[in-house]
């Protein structure tokens, strides 16, 4: 796949930063190529709501790899400001000139929702906006907090900063729920009335800040269901729970070019003190073949959960507990830790496939070993659900049922994965080497509950290594990473 951004890679811009270079200049390079990545992309309204293929690219783009925080600023810029905007400024033309600031990134939006005292219970904000006689509102945080967290605030020479504030709309004294509010935050060079501290992600404070009645995105109506308005304002996030962990996947083909350039040249001295490349053996080449197994898998796992997503008839929850899924799976195979976000991600999804709420898309092949392990652990989980004390609200249920919802999330994502790979024909020696590696995940189960014993699976992991092994240069070119790595130990002549 080639992204309109390639042209980047040369340019001096986006050349690795000096060691020597400054935190504040290095913030200011990061807006600067945000801002160049997202005008090459030309995105529309209709490419963010309607979820195109342009749109996904943008998470899929190498070039989010070379800078962490550029990635974080066109994140938060498209898919939270941007897409919380864009269905407003479809109906109400006076919102069209910032929607246009913001994809072009003209200006750098922010998406506060979040505050110190208030992460994942974010129902419960302490922020508000009082309306006043003359139809303006009070923007206000009444205590520490109640204070905004991580979103950059400070002013960034030549972008100006716009925040979606989500306060509690007071109206007469009555609470009417949480609504986004238009607010300004500085004009490139300096602070507005709301201040912060002078760091780029900074913690946000507003003391009676005057906004306009059109700051309001939304009715002045006291909502019917007021916690069901809330989820509609923050619908974006279900979208970025599975736009945001994609970009995991170039991240992880960068890796592995390098690991697996590298080893390619590294000799040691053998038992008859000739040189002997050190990727023969299986210490060396076995982390690089699985994980050129799992980017396989992972490329196209990516795509059938987009589809899932995009589906007209999943509703909210479903679409939630996918990008849960694929935010728990792609972490996974990556290697890296989970925070308790995720980990309470995994719970709820759990819990409400355990009440019936929804369900996952089925296995295509019941049959098959992942098919199992995934089925296996949901039927172990019910049964516990069963007998416990308390329900799904006693003790016992979050010792027993929740500890092991990680593993049962990462279960069906690991079959989801695997059949999308089947589907998309990817090479069956790749296929069979991923479907090793997610048995070894949980070599216990497959022992108790199958004819699998340990040695066994080994022994079938090392003949799946060997298929792979004399296709490592080949699939090593095919993951596009190389013009992405300036690594130097990526070739001899560097």
């Amino acid at each position: 796949m080639s992204f309109p951004s390639f042209k980047f890679v040369h340019l001096p811009l986006f050349k690795p930063i000096p060691e020597h270079t400054s935190g504040h200049e290095r913030t200011y390079i990061s807006y600067q190529r945000a801002a160049a990545v997202i005008k090459t992309y030309g995105m529309t309204s209709v490419d963010i709501l309607q979820f195109t293929p342009k749109f996904w690219n943008l998470h899929l783009d190498f070039i989010g790899t070379l800078d962490c925080a550029a990635y974080s600023l066109m994140a938060i810029q498209i898919n939270l400001a941007a897409e919380t905007l864009a269905p407003f400024a479809e109906k109400q033309p006076q919102y069209q000139k910032l929607l246009n600031q913001t994809l072009n990134f003209e200006i750098s939006a922010q998406y506060l929702l979040t505050e110190v005292g208030h992460g994942l219970d974010a129902k419960n904000l302490e922020t508000t906006a009082t309306m006043l006689p003359n139809g303006e509102f009070d923007l206000h945080t009444p205590r520490p907090s109640g204070a905004k967290m991580m979103p950059p605030a400070s002013p960034v020479k030549g972008f100006p900063r716009v925040g979606i504030v989500f306060a509690r709309l007071i109206v007469s004294g009555e609470d009417r729920g949480i609504r986004p509010f238009i607010t300004w935050l500085s004009d490139g060079e300096q602070m507005r009335d709301a201040a912060s501290k002078p760091l780029d992600h900074a913690i946000t404070t507003f003391t009676h800040v005057r906004l306009p009645r059109s700051a309001l995105l939304g009715s002045l109506d006291k909502p019917k269901d007021m916690r069901k308005e809330f989820l509609s304002s923050i619908w974006r996030v279900r979208a970025g729970s599975l736009a945001l962990p994609l970009q995991m996947i170039p991240a992880m083909k960068r890796g592995v070019f390098v690991a697996g350039k590298y080893s390619q040249r590294q000799h040691i001295l053998g038992p008859d003190q000739k040189p002997k490349p050190i990727i023969s053996f299986r210490a060396q080449h076995g982390p690089i073949l699985h994980a050129l197994a799992q980017l396989s898998v992972l490329d196209d796992y990516a795509q059938k959960s987009i589809q899932y997503f995009k589906h007209s008839n999943l509703a909210a929850p479903v679409q939630h507990a996918i990008g849960t899924m694929s935010k728990a799976f792609v972490q996974n195979i990556s290697s890296i830790s989970f925070t308790l976000s995720e980990r309470c991600g995994a719970q709820g999804l759990t819990s409400e496939i355990l009440l019936n709420r929804y369900e996952m898309p089925p296995a295509k092949d019941p049959t098959s070993p992942l098919a199992k392990h995934e089925q296996g652990l949901l039927d172990e989980l019910r049964g516990m659900t069963r007998v416990i004390s308390g329900g799904r609200r006693g003790d016992d249920f979050d010792r027993l049922v929740l500890q092991r919802s990680q593993e049962f999330v990462e279960a069906i994502g690991h079959r989801i994965a695997y059949e999308a790979a089947i589907e998309a024909g990817v090479h069956s020696d790749l296929v069979a080497l991923y479907e090793i590696w997610a048995i070894l995940q949980d070599q216990g189960w497959f022992v108790q509950h199958t004819s699998l014993t340990g040695e066994r699976m080994f022994q079938v992991e090392a003949e799946r290594l060997s298929a792979v092994l004399p296709q490592l240069e080949t699939l090593l070119d095919a993951t596009g990473a190389e013009p992405y790595c300036s690594t130097p130990i990526a070739s001899q002549a560097s």
